[in-house]
């Protein structure tokens, strides 16, 4: 099995989605909070409503990625495996995923809106600075760091299940995990020394390792005794 081909595309389409939604966000933030700003109008219905917008952008992608990775493993190997499990596998962990993740963006960014809403009254800010100290948290960055971190999870994911499937019905197959980088000179001081190295062998998780992570695991077949 092999390094995730679609990487790239799904990458740019899911952040272009982030970044347009983000957009509008940020404006119905501005748009709610008035001038001047009353934080009481961003409540709980509110805030609901932009994890319901962000799953809505970000669930269908992940359930694609999933399904992506899972055929080019699949296609990689000659053992049958029943892809209608496979798609079952990638709805349910999309969606079960996404709302945990969205559930933490929506609280983190609740809680720097806050912040950030105190501050403007607190230095006298003007509706424009305001603004401008809220973007952040709706702009390229985010989309940036969402959209690499969550393809590389949802890939993984994505062979993991095929994995699953050829062990379950395969009892004489075993299958070892190595780490793999892109060896070059971005990659971090935390996956690098995990490269061409075993499950066990300083390592025991699955990409992402970090924000932004872009590492994936090679499975080798190996014959039990």
């Amino acid at each position: 099995m092999a390094d995730f081909e679609n990487r790239d595309k799904f990458e740019r389409e899911l952040k272009r989605a982030l970044e347009g939604l983000g957009e509008e966000q940020l404006r119905d933030v501005m748009r709610q909070l008035g001038n001047p700003p009353d934080p009481s109008k961003l409540d709980a219905v509110f805030y609901g409503s932009l994890a319901t917008e962000l799953a809505a952008v970000i669930q269908p992608k992940l359930e694609a990625v999933f399904l992506d990775m899972a055929k080019q493993a699949m296609d990689s190997t000659s053992i049958g495996i029943e892809w209608g499990i496979v798609n079952q596998r990638a709805a349910t962990w999309a969606n079960q995923y996404t709302f945990e993740l969205v559930k933490g963006i929506t609280g983190n960014t609740q809680a720097a809106l806050q912040e950030k809403i105190a501050n403007f009254f607190k230095t006298e800010m003007t509706m424009g600075e305001l603004r401008e100290s809220i973007s952040p948290l709706f702009g390229s960055v985010r989309a940036d760091m969402i959209s690499i971190t969550e393809v590389t999870r949802a890939s993984m994911q994505g062979e993991l299940a095929i994995v699953a499937e050829i062990q379950k019905d395969n009892p004489n197959i075993k299958m070892i995990a190595v780490w793999q980088t892109s060896r070059d000179e971005i990659v971090c001081a935390i996956c690098r020394p995990r490269n061409g190295k075993k499950r066990g062998e300083g390592w025991r998780d699955e990409p992402p390792a970090h924000v932004r992570c872009r590492c994936w695991i090679n499975h080798v077949f190996e014959e039990r005794p």
